[in-house]
């Protein structure tokens, strides 16, 4: 996997889904009102298990467009332990190439 550095001062919006180990939303809070620029980050964050069993759910609209820019997965607790299934690391490369 790669990281893919973003110019914040030449996006209106970014748009970021956090794979979360629980259902706790601090981590999207903090970035939508705390990050650089406040206000361009917005962030989905859902539980890792629900992601796991249909990440395509979360990343495609009902017309097959990408949602996400930035996909935050892993921080703090070490994803509480769990991990993303084959399927999830599929979908995350094709995301990643449509760049």
């Amino acid at each position: 996997m790669q990281t893919v550095g973003i110019d914040y001062t030449l996006v209106e919006e970014v748009r970021c889904l956090q794979i979360n180990p629980s259902y706790s939303s601090s981590l999207k809070t903090w970035m939508e009102t705390n990050g650089y620029r406040k206000g361009i980050i917005k962030v989905d964050s859902i539980y890792i298990g629900d992601y796991n069993s249909n990440p395509y759910a979360y990343l495609k609209d009902s017309s097959g467009h990408w949602n996400y820019d930035v996909i935050f997965y892993g921080a703090l607790d070490i994803n509480g332990g769990q991990d993303l299934s084959a399927v999830v690391a599929d979908a995350t490369k094709k995301l990643y190439k449509k760049w």
